[in-house]
């Protein structure tokens, strides 16, 4: 409590001097190094500190002043906007991966199903090669892409192809 007494005194000492801005500096450092000190030792009873830190509170803003913390305070944001940075980009370089697999992986699954819907007009409607290549090229829809081909698994001639890839322009 000697403390608590010794820092307004000090405070009353700043006010009635004429520099004001070196003292309180001063003040400030004096409180952050009280500060440190007293968390460290093992001599003061852990009750004591609690109220004498509580008691310190009142001095937060003035403790801020201190060159040494604004320097540290400086620093960490530094350090903080950096670390904030390298997590962002690691963390948009993994959703851009995914990203990327996912729309690979469904690019790969529309060729594959482009490739085999003109393979079964190659293979089963000759005649109907040309047409099919024309539309199936332009369609890019997993789920269309999918129906037309279990249709044209199906389809019993050359008609019901026709058909089934007219149907496609509608």
């Amino acid at each position: 409590m000697l403390f608590y007494r010794y820092i307004l005194m000090e405070r009353v000492r700043v006010h009635s001097g004429g520099k004001k801005k070196t003292c309180h500096c001063m003040l400030a450092t004096k409180l952050v190094l009280f500060d440190v000190f007293l968390k460290r030792t093992d001599t003061v009873p852990e009750g004591d500190k609690e109220k004498v830190l509580q008691k310190m509170d009142q001095f937060a803003d003035l403790m801020a002043q201190s060159p040494f913390v604004q320097k540290q305070s400086a620093k960490a944001r530094m350090e903080g906007k950096e670390q904030g940075i390298l997590e962002g980009r690691a963390i948009g370089k993994e959703l851009g991966k995914a990203e990327g697999k996912a729309e690979g992986k469904v690019e790969g699954q529309i060729g594959m199903l482009q490739s085999n819907i003109l393979k079964i007009v190659y293979t089963r409607f000759p005649q109907l090669t040309e047409t099919a290549q024309e539309k199936v090229c332009q369609l890019s829809n997993l789920k269309t892409l999918d129906d037309l081909f279990n249709k044209l698994l199906v389809a019993t001639d050359n008609e019901a192809a026709r058909l089934i890839l007219d149907a496609l322009a509608a």
